[in-house]
């Protein structure tokens, strides 16, 4: 394990960070490296921005796996590596797109309802 991993595993456990979002960072940062061929902590904010792009539009991931690899990016960055950065400018937060909800329509409703029976009668000698 790099320093560096070890590192920022430091940092989340002292936020204490859930072990899944600290699996997830770690494997976005090491993705992150993977792609731009070098160690995070060589790159600027011109390299993450390209990142960012390519992460965006070629890699074509969801929206909420673009919001965790900006988290991971700017925890490194902010926490770990603390860069001076203007970190809101230099790794910006996607939108996440709005989900409207299901709405059941009248007549969905009625049959659901329709199709609940009513509980059977008890006796009250039972109780």
């Amino acid at each position: 394990m790099t320093a560096l991993r070890r590192r920022l595993l430091e940092d989340m456990q002292v936020r204490q960070l859930s072990p899944h979002t600290q699996r997830a960072s770690v494997n976005n940062i090491a993705q992150f490296a993977r792609d731009v061929g070098q160690s995070p902590d060589a790159q600027g904010p011109e390299e993450i921005r390209t990142y960012q792009v390519y992460v965006t539009t070629d890699r074509t991931l969801a929206p909420s796996s673009v919001c965790m690899a900006v988290s991971a990016l700017r925890c490194l960055y902010r926490v770990t590596l603390k860069k001076p950065w203007w970190i809101e400018t230099v790794i910006p937060a996607p939108k996440k797109p709005q989900t409207l909800p299901v709405v059941l329509s009248s007549e969905d409703v009625v049959q659901c309802l329709d199709s609940v029976t009513p509980p059977a009668p008890h006796d009250s000698d039972d109780v």
